[in-house]
C-alpha cells in the first residue's frame, strides 16, 4: 500500500479518535449547573400535550412525591392533529388513547387520575382562538387559587410548537390573574429550531463512536437555566415513564429526552415579537439559502407576523375579559374546536 494512503488513513483514524474524545468531554460538561426547587407541597404542571409532562417535569414530579407532596397536571390540548382521513370516531379514540397514556404514566408515579386535568382544546388550532385561550387562563387561574402550589412548571416559549408557546402564555397570564408570584413559575425547554450546532451534531452522531448528548436547550439571550439535581436512579425512573406513550414512539422519546429536567424562572415575554429573531439564527439563515424557505423559522411555518397577529388578539381578549368578566366560566367536558 502506498505510503501516502497509509498516512492519510492514519491521519483520519487519529482525527476520528480525537473527535470521539472531544465529544466525551463535551458530554461530561453538560448540565453542570444544577439545583433543586422542589418541596413537599403541591406542584402544578401545566403542559400542552400528553407526554410533555414527563419531558419537562418528570424529575420534579418524582422529587415532589418523594418529599410527601402532591402533583396536579393540566393538559391544555387534546394531542391529536386532525387529518382529513380521520373520522370523528377515530379522533375521539385517539384522544382517549393519549389521555390514557398520561393517566397510566402518572399512576406509575403514584398520582391519582383525579389530579389529571384535561382541557381538550383542539391540537394546533384551539388555543389560537382568543375565546378558548381566555377560558383556559381562567381555568388555570382557578386551579392555582384552589391548590396554592409551591411552584408551577410549564413549557417554555421557544417556537417549538404553537401549543407549547400558547400554553406558556396561558400560564403567565393565569399566574398574574391569580396573584401567584412569578418567581415561583418555572419554564422548561423541549426543542427549538434556533441552533445550527444541534443539526450538525445529529449528523456527526451517524459516524462517531461516542455520540453527542443533546439535552433540550433554552434560547440564548436570557437566563440559561439549570438542571434539576437527579440521582441515576431518579433519572432512570424518569426514562422508564416514556414506555407508557405507545402512540408517540416511546423509545424515541426516551432517547431524545433522557436528561434531567431543566428550568428557569418564567421570563417576561413580549409574545407578539415571537420567540427569537430569525436573523439571529444561523441555522435559519443558512437553511434558507440552500433549500426552499418553509415560510417561517418556527414550528408550523409560523412567521413573526403570525405571532404578532396571534398574540395581539389573545392579549386583547384576555384584558377585555379581565375588565368585564365575573369569576370564571364553568368547564366544558367535550373537545374544543
Amino acid at each position: 500500500m502506498p505510503i501516502e494512503i497509509v498516512v492519510a488513513l492514519g491521519g483520519f483514524a487519529v482525527a476520528w479518535l480525537i473527535a470521539n474524545l472531544a465529544v466525551l468531554v463535551h458530554n461530561r460538561l453538560l448540565l453542570r449547573r444544577q439545583g433543586d426547587f422542589t418541596s413537599g407541597g403541591s406542584l402544578l404542571v401545566v403542559v400542552a400535550h400528553q407526554d410533555d409532562e414527563i419531558i419537562v417535569a418528570g424529575g420534579a414530579m418524582l422529587k415532589t412525591l418523594a418529599k410527601g407532596g402532591a402533583v396536579h397536571v393540566v393538559f391544555t390540548v387534546d394531542g391529536v392533529t386532525r387529518d382529513p382521513s380521520l373520522t370523528q370516531d377515530a379522533v375521539r379514540r385517539r384522544i382517549e388513547s393519549r389521555e390514557r397514556e398520561s393517566i397510566d404514566a402518572l399512576a406509575d408515579l403514584g398520582i391519582p387520575e383525579r389530579n389529571a386535568h384535561f382541557l381538550r382544546y383542539e391540537n394546533e388550532q384551539g388555543l389560537r382562538q382568543p375565546a378558548n385561550a381566555v377560558e383556559a387562563i381562567e381555568k388555570v387561574a382557578r386551579l392555582i387559587r384552589e391548590l396554592h402550589p409551591y411552584a408551577i412548571v410549564t413549557c417554555t416559549f421557544e417556537g417549538s410548537h404553537c401549543d407549547h408557546d400558547v400554553t406558556n402564555f396561558i400560564v403567565a397570564r393565569a399566574a398574574e390573574e391569580a396573584g401567584f408570584p412569578r418567581e415561583k413559575v418555572f419554564e422548561a425547554p423541549e426543542y427549538n429550531r434556533f441552533y445550527l450546532r444541534e443539526y450538525l451534531k445529529r449528523k456527526m452522531n451517524h459516524f462517531l463512536l461516542v455520540r453527542f448528548h443533546m439535552p433540550p436547550r433554552f434560547l440564548p439571550g436570557a437566563d440559561p437555566g439549570w438542571a434539576l439535581a437527579l440521582s441515576r436512579k431518579e433519572l432512570s425512573r424518569k426514562r422508564s415513564l416514556f414506555r407508557h406513550f405507545k402512540t408517540q414512539e416511546p423509545e424515541r422519546l426516551a432517547t431524545r429526552f433522557d436528561f434531567p429536567d431543566q428550568f428557569r424562572v418564567l421570563c417576561s415575554y413580549d409574545y407578539a415579537k415571537g420567540p427569537f429573531k430569525p436573523s439571529a439564527s444561523l441555522r435559519y439563515r443558512l437553511g434558507s439559502l440552500w433549500k426552499k424557505k418553509d415560510g417561517g423559522p418556527f414550528s408550523g411555518s409560523m412567521t413573526t407576523d403570525d405571532y404578532q397577529r396571534t398574540y395581539t388578539s389573545l392579549e386583547e381578549a384576555w384584558r377585555t375579559r379581565r375588565s368585564t368578566a365575573s369569576d370564571g366560566i364553568p368547564p366544558r367536558d367535550e373537545p374544543k374546536g
